[in-house]
């Protein structure tokens, strides 16, 4: 399917959403080995960016990690018009399916 056509159905469908973000201390910021640690125990070294297992995108510098969810459950909250539901993918994807679509 054309992406056109993709984004305009999931603005068709989609009513509002909210992000889900959050940002942790540098960790040993003063010693010999700055790094930071995200919520699964998962180090990061200064200036790495991954997505995590429980789909996180997060990136490490001197002000700490930063994470921000992606995929259809960390991304935040979605409030979907009525028949319209979430089918998640793999790999943090996600896609909207409405029935009377």
């Amino acid at each position: 399917m054309d992406p056109r056509w993709m984004a305009l159905l999931l603005g068709v469908c989609l009513v509002e959403v909210h992000g889900s973000c959050f940002l942790d201390r540098l960790k040993d910021a003063g010693g010999p080995n700055p790094h930071c640690v995200g919520r699964g125990g998962e180090v990061f070294t200064i200036g790495e960016e991954k997505v995590t297992d429980d789909c996180f995108k997060c990136s490490c510098s001197y002000w700490g990690l930063n994470c921000c969810g992606v995929g259809p459950y960390n991304r935040g909250s979605m409030r979907l018009r009525p028949g319209c539901h979430v089918v998640p993918g793999k790999n943090c994807d996600f896609s909207i399916d409405c029935e009377d679509e």
